[in-house]
């Protein structure tokens, strides 16, 4: 117990060392969205009885904590600040009422079988990229009520056009710096890397959004893990350095592309 405490905390202190405040960065409106909520309780860890609603607005509290350090000039709004219930509609207008750059939506995963860990980070798409995220998909679709149509003409239209627009490119960079920030303390092995699928909750944003799923409550010594204060801080600083890193990026190459011109 106290070497895997004392190496997350490592992994949090190598991180704070790396990254010192971003003042350069012109004030970034980030979006954090705590999965489930109030009545939608989410998953269980049964070996520590922990519910995946309180784990999410922990870590989305921590994060924004680390932005806050890390980018002074930034904006960051929580979808929830209490144990509340959200429909998703309501979190993708709250996110668009905020006028966010970019917005990160925290959950944790379960299993059939309480066999798999690991975490991975979903954009939007069409289809999921594989049996498993689709699979994701229509359950956190099938656990709470929806308040629009999901595949009428005019979304699948708006999803076509997504597919090649700029916001779905920066989605993929956004998912693809926070999936390799959360390797980098957490062990390349537990990556299941960047993913696909049509997560209700990622539709009719307009920012760049992604879906983190930061491990598995419900297997034997995972769940455990991510029931530890320190283990929630890693994942915390890790989700925060990979949003940093991405707006960096983002704005070296707009910075680039100006100078071209």
């Amino acid at each position: 117990m106290l070497v895997r405490d004392t190496t997350a905390s490592c992994a949090v202190l190598w991180i704070l060392v790396v990254l010192t405040p971003v003042r350069s960065l012109a004030g970034p409106v980030i979006v954090l969205d705590p999965g489930h909520g109030g009545t939608n309780f989410g998953a269980l860890g049964p070996e520590t009885q922990v519910y995946e609603k309180r784990l999410t607005l922990t870590l989305a509290e921590r994060t924004a904590s680390f932005l806050r350090q890390w980018i002074p000039t930034a904006r960051i709004v929580l979808t929830r600040t209490r144990d509340e219930y959200l429909t998703l509609d309501q979190r993708v207008q709250r996110a668009n009422a905020a006028r966010g750059d970019l917005f990160v939506s925290l959950h944790v995963n379960a299993s059939e079988n309480r066999d798999r860990q690991g975490f991975e980070t979903f954009l939007l798409s069409r289809e999921a990229s594989e049996q498993e995220a689709a699979r994701l998909a229509a359950a956190d679709r099938s656990s709470r009520p929806r308040s629009r149509e999901h595949g009428g003409p005019v979304l699948q239209a708006i999803l076509a056009d997504l597919q090649v627009s700029a916001a779905h490119g920066q989605a993929a960079a956004l998912a693809q710096s926070v999936q390799d920030a959360l390797a980098r303390v957490r062990g390349a092995a537990r990556s299941r890397g960047v993913r696909q699928a049509p997560f209700d909750v990622l539709m009719g944003l307009r920012m760049p959004g992604v879906l983190v799923e930061t491990g598995f409550i419900d297997h034997p010594v995972e769940g455990r893990e991510l029931a530890r204060r320190a283990v929630q801080e890693q994942l915390a600083a890790a989700i925060a350095g990979g949003i940093v890193a991405h707006l960096e990026r983002r704005q070296s190459k707009a910075k680039t592309a100006l100078v071209g011109h």
